[in-house]
């Protein structure tokens, strides 16, 4: 008697911890999404400055493996298809073997043409010089809290003591001191006078322009990214490791006007993945249109990023972005309008 007793008791220990497991599992997945869009609220509604992929992107990078809702994609596609690059790149890892064929060579002279015509080379423009000193004194106001600067994110008005550093923590400037970031001063809108870029902490980039006719400190442009960097007027680029590309120009009121992503990613000697998009534009207009059979039968496709993306060889590759690579290491260009909190505003 004792020993069923006993049976029967490890019996109900055993379910009683089997429900709760998969309580705590539900309970789990359903903060996740919680979470996710609570912050997914927070980035759409702080990111007005930025186009809508970039708030896409930031989105799936906060959602992980929440799987999104068939009918919340619009489109349905056969063939290769994947939720994100993330997705890509973690099937792979986890085993998965992927075939995806090198691009034609008609298609690959329409993306070589596409790309030719991007300038990724820009000049810093330095504007009118004569105007530089009352606009150092305009933004040293706005940095000692005597002026305020309006937030295009928001679209409010805030004091530099109270700007955030990023969306996801508590950190404002006023918890720095202003010798501590980078600071570079010359006409990157391109309307002739010159604007405040900073450089925060190596992480965070601040455009700020002086609007004369509103008189007012205006957030032209902003990104989280520790591995962008200028590469002259309007032109912004990032490559983490030297081999991934992502290029985008910006219109005269700091938004895109196009951008260009290629990435490269090694699983072993003899199965390497060099992926090629053709060149987004704000103006879809002037992008290049591809049938659904070239599509499918050559490409890949990502639901989050709304893009195609096609595989090269290494040789390929490098007639495509050797322009792009030695421009981004001409770190000097960026120095020559580099200077100290010191010397713009003491």
């Amino acid at each position: 008697m004792k020993k069923n007793n006993k049976t029967l008791y490890i019996v109900i220990f055993i379910l009683v911890f089997f429900l709760s497991s998969i309580l705590w599992i539900s309970v789990n997945k359903r903060n996740k999404i919680k979470d996710a869009e609570i912050k997914i609220e927070t980035i759409t509604s702080q990111n007005n400055n930025n186009d809508l992929e970039t708030i896409i992107e930031q989105t799936n990078e906060i959602s992980g493996d929440i799987e999104a809702e068939e009918s919340q994609r619009g489109i349905m596609i056969q063939g290769k298809t994947y939720e994100s690059l993330f997705d890509f790149l973690e099937r792979r890892d986890e085993g998965e073997m992927i075939e995806l064929p090198y691009i034609e060579d008609s298609i690959y002279e329409m993306l070589n043409t596409e790309i030719q015509k991007i300038e990724f080379e820009g000049e810093f423009n330095k504007g009118d010089l004569s105007l530089y000193d009352s606009y150092k004194k305009i933004f040293r106001k706005m940095m000692n809290n005597e002026i305020p600067l309006l937030d295009t994110r928001t679209n409010t008005e805030i004091y530099w003591k109270d700007f955030a550093v990023n969306d996801y923590n508590d950190e404002k400037l006023s918890d720095y001191e202003n010798a501590e970031h980078e600071y570079y001063f010359f006409d990157m809108d391109e309307d002739g006078a010159p604007e405040l870029v900073m450089r925060v902490r190596m992480m965070f980039w601040l455009y700020i322009r002086y609007d004369p006719e509103k008189d007012k400190c205006v957030l032209w442009y902003w990104n989280i990214d520790a591995w962008e960097s200028c590469l002259g007027s309007r032109k912004i680029s990032s490559s983490w490791d030297g081999r991934d590309v992502y290029f985008k120009q910006l219109d005269k009121e700091g938004k895109m006007e196009y951008k260009l992503w290629a990435f490269t990613t090694f699983w072993s000697i003899d199965e390497t993945y060099r992926m090629v998009s053709f060149p987004r534009y704000a103006d879809q207009r002037l992008e290049v249109s591809l049938t659904d059979e070239e599509l499918k039968r050559q490409g890949m496709y990502t639901y989050v990023h709304n893009r195609w993306w096609f595989r090269v060889t290494e040789e390929q590759y490098q007639e495509l972005f050797q322009n792009y690579h030695e421009i981004e290491q001409e770190y000097w260009r960026l120095k020559e309008v580099e200077y100290t909190y010191e010397e713009l505003f003491e």
